[in-house]
């Protein structure tokens, strides 16, 4: 199972990225030719990539019997942010002259030297296109923080709990938990069957109030145990996040020996 934070990250980039989609789709609904704040940021269209040029031989001549300089190009559409271009499709081999262009006819090989085929391919833009790159990146660098940051925290509450004193401490805590648990599956079954006199607000406010209580008492005695008070929060948090990574662990390691 993946840690919190990784998972946090995670649902932020969906997020990020389903925000992305909306935004396209309003700025195609706009009016055409009305000025959006989002096309400076989103853009749709196409482009084309010049190749290599066309062997004199294979050029056509105009009325006054030059030749037409024409090129080979790349012709695709792209959506990009920012203009860095995060995705790219429809892409196909066109002949181009100046900004005029159009499809190929037949097989591209055709119009080009052996030598010139052999170098032909699709160009590195369209497949790896730059926004989608730093994007990915970006995505890398967050889940390799992500891993360290929760590497680094569950590493020091597990160095913490070594102190028998803190762990007399969280033993406690762990009990009071369970204590907790247990009160709230009765107070769960005397709802069901009707016998509990108390409301169902009120059973989750006095379990909230419970919860909290723990965890006040339980700060207090990590500072008694000898816990720099400034440190409590963060270090009890570090604890409970390496038991919660244990917890994740060991369930693992049941179902895999199942």
């Amino acid at each position: 199972m993946l840690p919190d934070a990784i998972k946090n990250r995670v649902r932020w980039l969906i997020k990020a990225a389903a925000a992305l989609l909306l935004f396209l789709s309003m700025t195609q609904s706009a009016e055409a030719g009305k000025f959006s704040l989002l096309r400076l940021i989103l853009q749709r269209g196409e482009n084309v990539v010049t190749i290599t040029q066309l062997p004199e031989t294979r050029m056509a001549m105009n009325e006054d019997g030059e030749l037409i300089p024409m090129t080979v190009g790349y012709h695709y559409e792209y959506f990009s942010v920012l203009w860095m271009d995060v995705w790219t499709w429809n892409g196909q081999y066109v002949l181009a002259v100046g900004d005029t262009y159009a499809i190929a006819p037949g097989n591209i090989e055709m119009f080009l030297t052996e030598e010139q085929n052999e170098e032909l391919s699709v160009p590195w833009r369209y497949r790896f296109p730059l926004g989608l790159v730093v994007f990915s990146i970006g995505v890398v660098a967050l889940l390799v923080k992500a891993v360290r940051f929760e590497a680094s925290t569950t590493t020091r509450g597990r160095e913490l709990l070594k102190n028998p004193r803190y762990a007399e401490v969280i033993d406690r805590m762990k009990e009071e938990q369970v204590e907790l648990e247990n009160w709230a599956v009765e107070q769960q079954r005397l709802q069901d069957s009707g016998e509990s006199p108390q409301a169902t607000e009120a059973i989750h406010d006095e379990f909230r109030e419970r919860q909290q209580s723990i965890i006040q008492n339980t700060r207090e005695r990590l500072f008694e145990a000898g816990m720099p008070q400034g440190k409590v929060d963060d270090n009890l948090k570090a604890i409970v996040d390496y038991l919660a990574f244990k917890e994740e662990l060991d369930e693992i390691t049941r179902l895999d020996e199942k």
